[in-house]
């Protein structure tokens, strides 16, 4: 883009903002409300007239004396239908009884405590601000806060060390605030009508905005479909076929769509759902064709095997080449553009697919019988629906449904954790037991586990393993990590045989 295209496209992301608010917007720490004017200027003349609060947190004489150009922009606001409060703390609104209405949209713009170099500091200033602007929220309301490039250290921005950013999504987490969408600062399109970057202490020192992002975070509601996993019997074999015959799903969609060609191109097919322990090769020879639904087993906790697959088998009695270029040519056009497919022609290598090429959407490979199709049904929704991570597939059906899918939570936080304990007992400890305990302890704001070391003597035997907890769309703070590590690790320790070594 160029310099003007960019500036109208953040402008518009921008505006949107404001144009969907119906109810009344808070705007805290103004300094000498700049942006406030800014702001009215600006919908004033897209014909947007929105009932503003703006507040800063210096008394009137405070403000007058640190910023005596101020007074005339005050007097515009005014006219403009805004209302000016002053000696507002940011990180206190319910202590103010004229601030007890709840506000659909809440914004504070660039804050930061005074002084440099207090990065802890300006942490707690973001939590206690969000905390407390939680509160004030209207059922369906925003909080919105723009941090200058690299503060807020998400995804969105440019990369420092953990250590060194104000870590934004963890301070929201507190809040039970999710972050939804992060925009541009529309640093430009103010600048035209009057905003002025102003330091704490002196008015003739401005702060680098270009590059700044607007964090927009939404309250967090539980999803009445959490997890849709259902229990076969005694093997520990999870799959979701009642999930994927929902027909208004992703998953529902996709096997609906493979079925329907595979009936369309094999009008004898017989379906049937088979157990892992079900032979193929014996089942082919009564079956010319067979779709075989096969649930798989995952070794390992990870956003790509979290935590069993369901695979669709395809069993073909007929000449390669004839089904492969018909299965090849139909799955371009189901997804629109040509596939980076695991193709395995050589019959050697056949070995490799149970390695697990775990980003592929379909592989055709040859047997003595024909050829053996294997599609990944939640592969193909998620290329198809845009859905980031697999473990979106158990949650929130409704919003499943939208094209693209957009998850609640752009940027969610993560931690990892390493857990270390002494065996005591190694009749009892086994590391499936232990992975199993965790899977199903945790829910799935588990998104990795491994084993990370291993240490011994003579007498004592530890294990060390590394935990990633990252939650799609439940605002996941340290404090219920740390909660959720010794409420597991106190109920799971005895039957396991283990002694935590913390």
């Amino acid at each position: 883009l160029t310099s003007t295209g960019k500036m109208e496209t953040e402008a518009t992301k921008f505006l949107c903002l404001f144009q969907e608010v119906q109810g009344k917007t808070l705007i805290v720490g103004d300094g000498d409300f700049s942006f406030t004017l800014a702001l009215l200027k600006v919908l004033e003349k897209t014909n947007c007239h929105r009932e503003i609060v703006t507040t800063c947190i210096e008394t009137e004489p405070e403000l007058f004396a640190r910023y005596p150009n101020s007074k005339e922009g005050i007097r515009v606001i005014h006219n403009l239908s805004g209302q000016v409060l002053y000696g507002i703390d940011a990180t206190n609104l319910d202590s103010y009884p004229h601030l007890s209405e709840s506000y659909e949209l809440i914004l504070f713009n660039f804050p930061h405590h005074p002084g440099k170099g207090y990065i802890q500091k300006n942490r707690e200033l973001l939590q206690k601000f969000l905390v407390c602007a939680q509160r004030k929220m209207s059922p369906g309301g925003k909080v919105a806060v723009s941090l200058a490039r690299g503060q807020g250290g998400t995804s969105f921005d440019s990369k420092r060390e953990h250590g060194d950013h104000w870590q934004i999504v963890e301070a929201a987490a507190m809040a039970h605030l999710i972050l939804r969408d992060v925009y541009p600062f529309p640093l430009d399109l103010l600048s035209q009508q009057g905003y002025r970057r102003k330091g704490y202490k002196n008015q003739n020192c401005s702060f680098s905005a270009g590059g700044g992002l607007l964090h927009l975070f939404t309250q967090y509601h539980p999803h009445p479909d959490n997890i849709l996993w259902e229990n076969h019997h005694h093997d520990h074999l999870y799959s979701f076929p009642s999930l994927l015959l929902r027909p208004h799903t992703p998953l529902g969609q996709v096997y609906s769509a493979i079925l329907q060609h595979s009936l369309d191109s094999h009008p004898q097919l017989n379906v049937q759902e088979c157990s892992l322990s079900s032979s193929i090769a014996s089942m082919i020879e009564s079956h010319p064709v067979l779709l075989h639904g096969l649930t798989k087993k995952g070794r390992r906790i990870s956003q790509d095997t979290y935590p069993y697959m369901y695979t669709l088998l395809l069993c073909v009695r007929e000449e390669v080449c004839v089904g492969e270029r018909r299965w090849l040519q139909w799955m371009e056009e189901y997804l629109a553009h040509p596939l980076l497919l695991e193709h395995l022609p050589d019959k050697s290598r056949v070995s490799l697919v149970k390695e697990g090429h775990r980003m592929g959407l379909l592989w055709i490979v040859p047997q003595p019988w024909g050829y053996l199709i294997r599609i990944k049904p939640e592969r193909v929704a998620m290329h198809l629906y845009a859905i980031p991570d697999i473990r979106l597939f158990w949650r929130d059906l409704h919003s499943m449904q939208r094209t693209p899918f957009k998850a609640m939570s752009v940027d969610p936080p993560g931690y990892v954790r390493d857990i270390s304990f002494w065996i005591v007992d190694a009749s009892l400890f086994s590391e499936e037991r232990w992975r199993h305990h965790w899977r199903w302890a945790s829910g799935d704001v588990l998104q990795h586990l491994s084993l990370h070391s291993l240490w011994s003597d003579d007498i004592r035997h530890s294990r060390c393993y590394r935990f990633t907890f990252r939650s799609v769309d439940i605002p996941l703070s340290k404090e219920d990590v740390s909660n959720l590590i010794s409420r597991v690790m106190e109920q799971i320790s005895p039957g396991l045989g283990i002694l935590s070594r913390s």
